[in-house]
């Protein structure tokens, strides 16, 4: 929760579906969308500070039994509507019927209707490539390539064990020759071949695997995963 709340604070909008949180982690949101069964809003809007606006929101209908001091917000508003564990919010009383007719969503519609006003776009206005990409093919190899080196330099360790291991499996599969160093035939020929196409796969597959292991990728045999947000 600390990393999106970070990157909420970054600028980049974060939306999470969360059951029953904590006060810590129901407080860290700044919006809230509220259904109940059947998928219908009960509240959209800002939590405010300490859910502060959803209380006063939910608490100005007569219906709706006041928070205790010290209750979980999350807890209490899902008990209010009648979608919590002890069921007793109050069925002749419809808080979606009320939020549709409220205020608040009427300023939730009149926010949307100027969002749409200001990303629609004229024909005129819209950016327009005449390639596929900005760049070019040759471009992007190159940068790509720029890439890898940089990733490979950074990797001194991984460089070494690849070295090692491609040194002991070319031993491995040219012992298999050892006794018969020039082919005699068209057969002994292609035999060599074969075994070159095959440790060249055999190679390219454990460099990958060895490759995720390190950077903490997937696939990976190693005895732990990492996660990155990106």
């Amino acid at each position: 929760m600390k990393s999106l709340r970070r990157i909420a604070d970054s600028g980049i909008a974060v939306v999470c579906t969360i059951h029953q949180p904590s006060v810590a982690i129901f407080n860290s949101f700044d919006s809230l969308l509220l259904l109940k069964r059947g998928g219908e809003t009960v509240y959209f809007g800002d939590l405010g500070f300490e859910s502060c606006n959803l209380i006063q929101y939910l608490e100005k209908y007569p219906s709706t039994t006041p928070i205790k001091g010290g209750e979980n917000a999350a807890t209490w508003m899902l008990t209010v509507i009648g979608a919590g564990s002890t069921n007793s919010g109050t069925k002749s009383f419809d808080y979606a019927d009320a939020y549709a007719n409220s205020p608040l969503a009427v300023e939730c519609l009149s926010k949307i209707d100027v969002m749409n006003e200001a990303f629609s776009l004229k024909e005129s206005s819209k950016i327009t490539y005449d390639k596929k990409y900005p760049t070019s093919r040759t471009f992007q190899s190159i940068e790509v390539f720029k890439r890898l080196l940089k990733i490979y330099w950074r990797s001194p360790g991984y460089n070494r064990v690849r070295l090692l291991v491609s040194g002991i499996v070319a031993l491995l599969f040219g012992s298999v020759f050892a006794s018969q160093r020039v082919p005699e035939n068209e057969g002994d020929m292609n035999s060599r071949v074969t075994s070159i196409y095959i440790t060249t796969l055999f190679l390219v597959s454990l460099d990958y695997t060895f490759f995720y292991c390190v950077h903490g990728g997937s696939p990976c045999l190693c005895s732990h995963t990492r996660f990155y947000l990106l």
